[in-house]
């Protein structure tokens, strides 16, 4: 199939799921930008180096929180915790930001798991990001100042 192709399997999905492409659309073509749930979700059709040379893929992110400025290791230690119950989802820093990320090859997708990964990522990422902050609310925004003794 070729990068037209790849576009119009993608458009269809956004369709499926009752979102019109033309409003999700980045500047950049092959990339959209769509919100779902509490979720922002950043849709890209990519070339990712392999060992076998460029890979067509398809990759989704969803902004999850700011990196926090206190409890780094309890909250990256969740981060990992997290991950391993997620099937194809997994957490991803990017510009000091964590994001919730999904790829996939292109060869063989079609517009139905298109759906299920729009889906899932916007579920999962909608379910994770009040409960990351929930759980670490303390470990954000600016450092707290150091009590006098």
């Amino acid at each position: 199939m070729s990068h037209l192709d790849y576009i119009r399997t993608v458009e269809d999905a956004f369709k499926k799921l009752g979102i019109n492409p033309n409003d999700a659309k980045a500047p950049i073509q092959g990339a959209w930008i769509f919100k779902r749930g509490s979720a922002t979700i950043r849709v890209m059709l990519n070339s990712t180096p392999t060992s076998e040379g460029e890979q067509k893929t398809l990759a989704m992110m969803a902004h999850i929180s700011e990196m926090p400025r206190r409890k780094q290791r309890q909250f990256f230690r969740r981060l990992l915790e997290m991950n391993s119950s997620f099937i194809t989802e997994r957490f991803e820093i990017f510009d000091n930001e964590i994001y919730l990320t999904a790829s996939r090859y292109l060869e063989g997708l079609d517009s139905d798991e298109v759906v299920d990964m729009m889906k899932e990522i916007s579920e999962t990422a909608d379910f994770v990001d009040d409960r990351i902050k929930k759980e670490f609310a303390d470990a954000f925004g600016p450092p707290q100042p150091k009590s006098k003794k």
